[in-house]
C-alpha cells in the first residue's frame, strides 16, 4: 500500500510499528488498520496526528483487557438448569404479586396482559 499524505501511515509501517512493541497477532495489525482506515484517521473529530502513540495505546489496551476479565467472564460459572431455576423462581414472585394484586382489586386491562404474559413465560421455562 503507498504511502498517503499527511501524517497517514502505510499497512507496512503499523505492521512494523506492531512488531516493534512485541505484538506479532496479524488480526490486531488488520483491526487497527481497519478501524482507523473506516474513520478516515480520525480520534474523535481531530485528525490524528501520532499514530504510534495509537498503536502503543491500542497494544495497552489489548493487553488490559486479556489481563482483567469482563464482567461477563467473572460472573459464576451456572448450568442452564440453575439459570432457568432462578428465572423461573423470579417470575413465580412476580406473578404471586399480581396476584395479590388481584384479588383486593380488579386489574387493568394491562395487568392483566402482564401477568398472562409472566405466566406465559414460566410455562415456557418450565417446558423446556
Amino acid at each position: 500500500m503507498a504511502k498517503k499524505k499527511g501524517n497517514i501511515p502505510t499497512f507496512n509501517e503499523v505492521v512494523d510499528c506492531f512488531k516493534s512493541k512485541g505484538v506479532v497477532d496479524e488480526i490486531q495489525h488488520r483491526k487497527f488498520w481497519n478501524y482507523y482506515e473506516s474513520n478516515g484517521w480520525m480520534v474523535g473529530k481531530n485528525k490524528m496526528r501520532m499514530w504510534r502513540a495509537a498503536v502503543s495505546g491500542w497494544v495497552t489496551r489489548e493487553e488490559e483487557r486479556r489481563r482483567v476479565p469482563s464482567s461477563t467472564q467473572t460472573r459464576d460459572s451456572k448450568t442452564v438448569a440453575e439459570l432457568k431455576y432462578e428465572s423461573a423462581k423470579v417470575l413465580s414472585e412476580k406473578i404471586k404479586h399480581w396476584e395479590e394484586c388481584e384479588s383486593k382489586a380488579p386489574l387493568e386491562e394491562t395487568q392483566i396482559k402482564t401477568l398472562n404474559r409472566l405466566r406465559n413465560e414460566l410455562k415456557e421455562l418450565t417446558i423446556e
